[in-house]
């Protein structure tokens, strides 16, 4: 959260908050939620800090959303016997034209 005001007194903050609106109906209860004529002000929070009141942005924290990771298709395929990649061969482009780059072509399928 960022500080935007600070002051010793809950007045002090009341006549920065009016300066910095440029209005004079914004007030702080003795809640420390900010108020004006149109009702409560959610957008700044007032806190205690030792012996000074500040005013901060407030940040409602967004949930996460799940990421799935992302799988990179391969552009090679894999040999269904030993796992080695697969290469065109011709120019017909079916699945049957792929042929196998490992040294054992003769057993695979």
């Amino acid at each position: 959260m960022k500080v935007l005001m600070s002051s010793p007194t809950v007045e002090g903050l009341e006549k920065m908050l009016n300066r910095y609106f440029y209005s004079t109906s914004y007030k702080i209860r003795p809640d420390l939620t900010i108020t004006n004529s149109k009702g409560v002000y959610s957008a700044m929070q007032v806190k205690k800090k030792g012996s000074r009141y500040a005013v901060y942005e407030a940040t409602e924290k967004q949930p996460k959303k799940a990421v799935k990771p992302v799988q990179k298709e391969s552009a090679a395929k894999k040999c269904s016997s030993f796992g080695s990649s697969l290469r065109k061969s011709g120019s017909s482009s079916s699945a049957k034209s792929l042929r196998c780059n490992c040294k054992h072509r003769s057993k695979c399928k």
